[in-house]
């Protein structure tokens, strides 16, 4: 099963259970970081920098912003 498969449901497993939406973040980015574990070395540093690039909170901004443009 592919990384992104188990990512959706993960997050649809915990979206049905109530978790919080920070829960929910923190699942996803884990599963990222598994999945950058099995990329080779040159790839590894690259897509592990890309997963700690954003904090939840700023990903909290991000999403904000996005839903208020929409209104």
């Amino acid at each position: 099963m592919s990384s992104t498969r188990l990512t959706y449901l993960a997050l649809m497993l915990l979206a049905v259970t109530g978790c919080s939406s920070k829960q929910l973040y923190n699942s996803a980015q884990s599963n990222r970081l598994n999945a950058c574990q099995n990329l080779p070395d040159p790839d590894r540093g690259s897509c592990l920098a890309q997963v700690h690039r954003e904090s939840y909170e700023e990903y909290q901004r991000q999403r904000q912003a996005v839903l208020d443009a929409q209104k």
